[in-house]
């Protein structure tokens, strides 16, 4: 080819590689046609004898990376996998990098119980490993549900006690736990208080109902628990402004990147791209996704502009992780473009093992499909808040409303409602307690309190949990009055609102019995939220916003009327079924005590009478469908 030809292809090539590397082909920073050939000649091996034995042997050594590196590393992985699967390799305080550090299996120590735990292989409940410091998960793991009020419990003794510490898991939650069946892993996480696994010295399934230890593991004092680790270099390129703080490799397959920058907004494509070989490349990589953003099917470009303000994370495909990658790069893949890259090397033999985060209950529960949480405003109009019980209402009620894992039988309703409460500092509120006090029926005795925890039932605490839990007021039991479903194979997720699924419910009450009061008056010193809870029963309660002032944009509920006299209610029921014409009934009040006066009447037709207690004198009759 002539001088001429060659010097047109070269200006060619450089004019493809302009558009991807951001230097405007007019900018007169633009490098000269010589020394972009000199570049490439230079990597084409022409410097001397030498550097062209060396860069052969390199592109040699590259083309076999280059062909063989993606296939090792699954190869290496699943190997890993295999592995870490057999249980006879496990050895107390050891190292895998599927699982994690081992502790040991949990053996069940209860005799006689219908338990899972009890009929399972060797009596284990499962296999526990540490993931780091704040995290445990337990392999192959196994619990009936049938036992109540039992948690996972870490404490500094060995024998287990109240006084130890309850493990959240992140299927339920603060809730007790349910059925786990041996398919499934569970996650243990610390509460993010500084707490760490070494700290303490046994591990156990524990009942606070009876205070018992359904079985247990000790943790080893010299626990060596795996740790994230920080690389010495970070990212630096020399197109697009890519840079960033520290890198600090937080698992196996996950990379954290602090004050990431790059200008996406202006170049062709940009991914964050792994791979193995001396160089990157195309060929000898793969894109990996940002957590948050893409997913494992579809990872975008990231087109938009990066100024260093948040924190990315990476994460690996399936397939790679850490310690089967060479470097990482921000990568141009239309036009085969590095930006910018770190080399991974030197890592640890015992970062923190990648896990899978488990399924929980509002994965397959699109985020418009759960029921509007109603808002109940403490203005002049409303100064009075009746709490009763009511079912929680399925996957789109109370679960998702409130993000509760595993609700109980009952739930909190105020005026009615599944409702956040937002208080005035400064007004007195008075609060009406109708939750029971049958002791001999524990989703029926319901003290209400207030506190700064959200996941009440303060009797069942540990001392050292009580220690962090503010109470604001003392606990108060009232009768009992329920919101009770008419029929039982109905279905509450088929419900658009809560107010329809409301409107199918019965509300029933204790005529025998009187109801509890409290009153409240927030004071400047109280926290922006309270929680309302049952002081015996997890997680029933909800949110109380203290303000100064009322959100202006916020949609207030009208509270439908709630309390009436069930009997009352039942009698023109039985009455409207012998009569169709309209009638009009009058009724004593519920409770002489809170001085209103009520007024019942017939709504609609005769066909669906209704008898409707008013706690105030209106000039109209609200109509609510029973």
């Amino acid at each position: 080819m002539s001088i001429l030809g060659n010097f047109c292809a070269i200006a060619l090539l450089q004019l493809i590689a302009q558009k991807c590397i951001g230097v405007p082909f007019s900018d007169p920073s633009s490098p000269s046609v010589s020394s972009f050939t000199s570049n490439v000649a230079a990597n084409d091996g022409s410097s001397s004898s030498s550097s062209n034995n060396n860069n052969h042997l390199l592109h040699h050594h590259q083309q076999q990376l280059n062909h063989h590196g993606s296939a090792a590393a699954a190869t290496a992985h699943t190997a890993n996998l295999n592995n870490d699967a057999d249980t006879s390799k496990w050895v107390i305080n050891g190292y895998t990098t599927v699982y994690g550090t081992y502790i040991g299996p949990m053996r069940s120590s209860m005799v006689g119980t219908t338990t899972m735990a009890q009929s399972a292989a060797n009596n284990n409940i499962g296999h526990f490993f540490a993931v780091n410091e704040s995290v445990v998960q337990c392999v192959n793991c196994t619990f009936a549900g049938d036992i109540g009020d039992t948690f996972f419990w870490l404490d500094q003794s060995e024998v287990p006690t109240r006084d130890g510490v309850r493990l959240p898991t992140f299927e339920f939650g603060f809730s007790p736990l349910g059925q786990i069946r041996p398919s499934k892993t569970v996650l243990l996480v610390l509460p993010d208080n500084g707490q760490r696994i070494s700290h303490y010295r046994s591990l156990s399934l524990f009942s606070l109902n009876g205070d018992i230890s359904l079985g247990s593991v000790h943790i080893p004092e010299n626990l060596i628990v795996p740790k994230s680790q920080l690389l010495p270099d970070e990212l630096r390129g020399n197109r697009y402004d890519v840079q960033s703080g520290p890198i600090q490799i937080v698992d196996t397959r996950t990379i954290k990147i602090y004050g990431f920058i790059f200008q996406g907004d202006k170049a062709p494509d940009g991914y964050f791209y792994v791979g193995r070989g001396l160089n990157v490349s195309r060929e000898a990589g793969v894109k990996a996704a940002i957590r948050g953003r893409d997913t494992s099917e579809m990872v975008s470009p990231m087109n938009e502009r990066y100024s260093g303000g948040k924190d990315i994370f990476v994460e690996l495909p399936e397939g790679y992780d850490v310690h089967h990658i060479d470097w990482l790069s921000v990568y141009c893949v239309r036009f085969e473009v590095d930006y910018g890259h770190i080399f991974i090397r030197n890592i640890s033999p015992m970062v923190p093992p990648y896990v899978q985060k488990p399924k929980r209950f509002e994965d397959d529960l699109a985020v418009n499909d759960k029921w509007a949480m109603s808002n109940l405003l403490g203005m002049a109009s409303q100064l009075n808040f009746t709490f009763q019980l009511g079912p929680p209402g399925g996957k789109r009620g109370y679960m998702s409303m409130l993000n509760v894992a595993r609700p109980p039988k009952y739930v909190w309703y105020v005026n009615g409602y599944i409702a956040d409460l937002y208080l005035k500092r400064g007004i007195t509120y008075t609060f009406i307690i109708e939750g029971g006090h049958n002791e001999t029926v524990p989703e029926l005795y319901n003290p209400f309190y207030l506190s700064d925890s959200p996941y009440g039932a303060y009797s069942k605490l540990s001392n050292d949990e009580k220690l962090k839990v503010r109470k604001i007021t003392q606990e108060e039991t009232g009768r009992l009055c329920r919101w009770t479903e008419t029929k039982s194979d109905a279905n509450p997720d088929e419900f658009a609102t809560f107010s329809d699924f409301r409107d199918t419910l019965l509300l029933d009450c204790d005529e025998s019995d009187r109801p509890s009061v409290i009153t409240f008056t927030p004071g400047r010193e109280m926290p922006q939220i309270l929680y309302f809870g049952s002081y015996t029963n997890y997680q029933m309660g909800g949110r109380i916003h203290i303000v100064d002032e009322f959100p202006a944009n916020l949609k207030h509920t009208v509270a439908e009327p709630y309390r009436y006299d069930a009997r009352r209610h039942k009698e023109s029921l039985e009455l409207s079924r012998d009569n169709s014409a309209k009638r009009t009934l009058f009724s004593k009040d519920l409770s002489a005590e809170f001085h209103h006066t009520t007024i019942l009447r017939f709504v609609r037709s005769a066909v669906s009478p209704q008898c409707v207690l008013f706690t105030d004198l209106t000039d109209r009759c609200p109509q609510i469908v029973w």
